[in-house]
């Protein structure tokens, strides 16, 4: 069991999982955030044979909600444009959920 910096607990199946780092975590959907660094617009790309309710929440470091991006159905694959022009520079994370459960956490540098 692990906890994101809002304390919502997910359960992974594998041991000494980083909930933050995005280097050790398994990538199953192969999502990518890219361009990394971007000046604000990126996009999230992720594959899947079906994910329902899927939606986006962009955070900030200190783990407060800055952005949700409502995806709805992913059945193969999926780029989704996210627009952080109205942000300031630094790093978000951005949290892929499907059905309330957490299957990613990526970093992304605004510039």
């Amino acid at each position: 069991t692990a906890f994101n910096l809002c304390g919502q607990r997910s359960i992974f199946n594998r041991v000494g999982v980083d909930p933050v780092s995005t280097g050790n975590m398994e990538n199953p959907y192969g999502i990518t955030v890219y361009p990394n660094p971007s000046n604000g617009l990126f996009n999230v790309e992720l594959a899947a044979d079906q994910l329902e309710n899927v939606r986006l929440e962009i955070l900030d470091m200190q783990g407060r909600l800055i952005q949700l991006e409502q995806v709805g159905i992913v059945n193969g694959k999926l780029t989704h444009q996210v627009n952080l022009n109205n942000v300031a520079s630094g790093i978000y994370l951005v949290k892929v959920v499907s059905n309330d459960e957490v299957i990613s956490i990526e970093r992304v540098s605004v510039q």
